[in-house]
């Protein structure tokens, strides 16, 4: 049994029945109606795009061709009239239209939908639901998915209560508060997730100011078609802490800029290595990592496509959009129509409020499974059923099969989970490619416990 049915929990169902686990026997648990979109596949707008090339964003790692044939073979795609060349592997499809992808290729499997959500997972074996429903499981997937993150700053009763404040970007009508004028957008986040909103909002017609809230100041990047650069690591000498690897990447910065190339060569030269370095670091390095150099990570590994680009710098080339480093620390009603933000800006002790239009929420998702506010987590720690992973993100698992490891210490033959609770297991864990070899690997472990029972 599956309980979660975005996109991990998808490609954990067809790399089950892939890998010969009978599709009357695979059951995914999911709330919603449709299967396979998750968040970030559930957004309608076609110009909210996959962040890569479709080349890289097949079901099926060995044939990285499907998902280009199968946008090719699907004259009726949503209105989106595909690349004006004709090269749909280096297209960049709509991401609802990649849910669509999902969707078809889930449908072939045969896997049963039961519209329920999970709440707990019982000693004897059955998963209780919200309706109060049983089922039993022999075996089950936790591929629960994102959740939306309100805990780095003070939000009034209010405020969460209003339409100027916008907790979640891709609602169903979102944006009807905005209108064309030129009022003031707070977006609190400056990531993929911000370029989204822009994409939106100018769609819509607003043709107001936007003021981004990090705490780095730093910006989503474009991402550019470049080769590798040359290996400067080697598995068998992996530096084992974060200012060893920052020193050697700094080095080969450093060369790749005497060489007149591309620094965005240095992120696939490092990808082979990601896995390694993260399983080869202490909690002491990898808490130091997510601390001083995340931000950084994730704003080299996860840039944007071109065409999301140009939305960004169209305005600010029209002087419309502003970078604000700092902390953002709270949200209050104003006395005129509005929200007052307060932030500390980077390097200050004192803290500044100014009244906005509207505020939407862009920080990203809440990791700590302590903090999250389901009934899943919350009883599945109780139990021990999971411990959290003592970097902050996620639960202790397996890296290499899934397999989650509980107060005992031992990894379960029962319960697995794939995707984002595994952030802290496996660093890129909640990324496609990562999700997409993560359900590969929880699928054989799966599989041979079964032929091991069943023997």
């Amino acid at each position: 049994m599956i309980l979660g049915g975005g996109f991990a929990g998808a490609a954990a169902a067809i790399k089950l029945v892939e890998a010969g686990y009978p599709a009357t026997q695979v059951t995914i648990v999911e709330p919603q109606s449709e299967l396979g979109r998750g968040i970030a596949y559930g957004t309608p707008d076609l110009d909210h795009l996959v962040n890569g090339p479709a080349r890289m964003f097949s079901l099926y790692p060995a044939d990285p061709g499907h998902l280009s044939r199968w946008l090719a073979s699907h004259s009726d795609r949503r209105g989106w009239a595909g690349p004006a060349d004709g090269n749909f592997d280096a297209s960049f499809p709509p991401r609802y239209l990649y849910g669509d992808y999902v969707q078809s290729e889930l449908a072939k499997t045969g896997v049963r939908h039961v519209v329920d959500r999970a709440v707990d997972i019982l000693p004897e074996g059955e998963v209780l639901l919200a309706s109060g429903r049983r089922l039993p499981a022999a075996r089950i997937v936790l591929a629960t998915g994102l959740v939306r993150n309100e805990s780095g700053f003070a939000i009034s009763g209010p405020v969460r209560s209003q339409a100027r404040y916008i907790g979640n970007p891709w609602a169903t009508n979102a944006y009807d508060a905005i209108d064309g004028s030129d009022g003031e957008v707070a977006i609190i986040g400056s990531s993929l997730t911000m370029l989204d909103i822009v994409i939106s909002l100018e769609k819509r017609g607003f043709r107001g100011r936007y003021f981004t809230f990090s705490r780095r100041g730093l910006l989503v990047q474009s991402r550019r078609e470049v080769e590798a650069w040359p290996a400067f690591l080697r598995f068998e000498k992996l530096p084992d802490t974060a200012l060893a690897l920052v020193r050697e990447i700094q080095r080969e910065r450093r060369a790749v800029a005497a060489a007149g190339e591309d620094w965005q060569r240095l992120v696939l030269s490092l990808r082979p290595f990601i896995e390694p370095l993260w399983a080869n670091a202490s909690d002491i390095e990898r808490r130091r990592f997510t601390r001083h150099l995340r931000t950084f990570w994730d704003m080299a590994f996860h840039r944007a496509v071109p065409d999301s680009m140009a939305w960004l710098e169209r305005v600010l080339k029209q002087g419309r959009f502003f970078n604000v480093a700092g902390r953002v620390q709270g949200l209050a009603p104003s006395a005129q129509p509005g929200v007052e933000v307060t932030w500390r800006p980077r390097g200050d002790v004192e803290s500044q409020t100014r009244r906005f239009d509207h505020v939407v929420n862009a920080a990203g998702y809440e990791a700590n499974w302590r903090r999250l506010p389901d009934a899943l987590p919350r009883n599945l720690l109780a139990r021990g059923a999971v411990r959290p992973h003592p970097v902050g993100f996620g639960i202790e698992a397996d890296a290499a099969t899934g397999a989650v490891i509980g107060s005992d210490g031992q990894p379960s033959r029962r319960l697995y989970a794939v995707g984002h609770p595994l952030r802290g297991a496996a660093w890129e864990a909640s990324s496609v490619l990562e999700q997409i070899e993560g359900a590969t690997r929880v699928a054989r472990a799966v599989s041979a416990d079964r032929m091991r029972d069943a023997a």
